[in-house]
């Protein structure tokens, strides 16, 4: 599993651990159910998950976890809420989703080009993690380049040199 997922699971395992030790502490009221916090929590791991680390997909989804889990929370807390508030909050969710999503898109730029250059190595192991797509791998024969291509969505490379081996 990659290391930022894996730091995002472990957040939100501790973030859910708090929100139950808080509540059997009485400090967050027994009539909090343990959905909202967990929707409002996926959410924003989700946001977080797509923008900082470029996880796929966009924002809608996340956001209106955040948002059906904020009525929920709400609903739990009795704060005086009309029942018609609902609607509207998941339209307005959606649409903050869509934007972010756009924004995010046209942020990226599109495609990406990607070079990695051979620097005299001798050995090289590349390593692909492919999302979804089209993905076509070709040699090449001679010249400096050991990767070339385009990459639509974002890329992100690591290369280790060590000695006349490359790994990427």
């Amino acid at each position: 599993m990659d290391r930022n997922r894996t730091v995002l699971w472990g957040l939100l395992l501790v973030g859910i651990g708090v929100f139950l030790l808080l509540r059997n502490a009485d400090v967050i009221p027994q009539d909090v159910g343990p959905w909202p916090p967990i929707l409002i929590a996926i959410g924003v791991w989700l946001v977080l998950e797509r923008a900082l680390f470029g996880g796929g997909g966009g924002f809608v989804w996340p956001i209106l976890f955040v948002a059906v889990g904020v009525v929920l929370l709400l609903d739990d807390l009795d704060v005086p809420a009309d029942e018609d508030i609902v609607v509207p909050v998941i339209v307005i969710a959606v649409g903050v989703g869509l934007a972010l999503s756009a924004f995010s898109r046209s942020r990226s730029g599109g495609a990406e080009d990607v070079t990695v250059l051979l620097e005299g190595a001798t050995e090289a192991n590349v390593r692909i993690d492919h999302g979804a797509g089209r993905l076509r791998v070709g040699s090449m024969l001679g010249g400096a380049e050991l990767v070339r291509g385009r990459c639509v969505g974002g890329a992100r490379t690591e290369v280790r040199r060590s000695g006349s081996r490359l790994d990427l």
